[in-house]
């Protein structure tokens, strides 16, 4: 069971994530209903898979804004609450749950992030390895978030520099390793745009 220092379990989030580990073949990972402390979903509990484009579009804010590119957003708090576990590519590192064989059968976490990331990551390599990635609607805790001293800005950047890495990571053949390396600059600095915004906004 992983779950962030600043992170409240609800009652009955632990049985419900380990019922529902057991009764799955592995390798897989089961990942809580991650709410506000308002008890609203929090963005990135439940997730698309994050590609370059899907990143690019889902941080910019174009994948909701523009027509057409809806299948693009890799955030689902929006979308209709599943009755029970379903399959969701990409689950939120802040609670989840996993057996420890499969965690160390997939490498376990890729200590070569940061911050950020290395919940997508482990997400990705169960994928890779046929397991099962499922968000569980009834396990819930709620997560503070934003507690951190370190300022936005920091945050985000560290957020881009790992989704960069990650998608060098995973790709395949020459042609998507020199595409990777193309938009990693690209990356970063669509990450860095997101917290210089919210300043602008939050300005009267």
């Amino acid at each position: 069971m992983f779950l962030n220092p600043d992170a409240f379990l609800q009652p009955g989030c632990i049985a419900e994530l380990v019922r529902e580990v057991e009764t799955r073949a592995s390798p897989c990972i089961v990942g809580g209903r991650v709410l506000n402390a308002d008890r609203t979903e929090q963005r990135g509990a439940r997730r698309g898979d994050i590609t370059p484009m899907s990143a690019l579009l889902s941080l910019s804010g174009l994948a909701r804004r523009l027509p057409g590119l809806g299948r693009y957003e890799v955030h689902w708090e929006d979308e209709t609450l599943p009755e029970g576990a379903a399959p969701a590519p990409t689950i939120s590192g802040a609670c989840f749950c996993m057996r420890r064989s499969d965690f160390d059968a997939v490498g376990g976490f890729d200590e070569g992030y940061f911050l950020h990331v290395e919940d997508v990551d482990l997400c990705w390599r169960v994928r890779e390895a046929g397991g099962e990635v499922l968000f569980h609607p009834k396990a819930e805790v709620v997560h503070l978030g934003h507690t951190s001293l370190a300022s936005p800005l920091k945050v985000e950047f560290h957020k881009g520099v790992g989704l960069a890495r990650y998608f060098r990571k995973r790709a395949a053949g020459v042609g998507q390793q020199a595409l990777a390396w193309l938009l990693s600059p690209v990356i970063v600095a669509t990450a860095l745009v997101r917290p210089l915004m919210w300043r602008m906004k939050a300005r009267p």
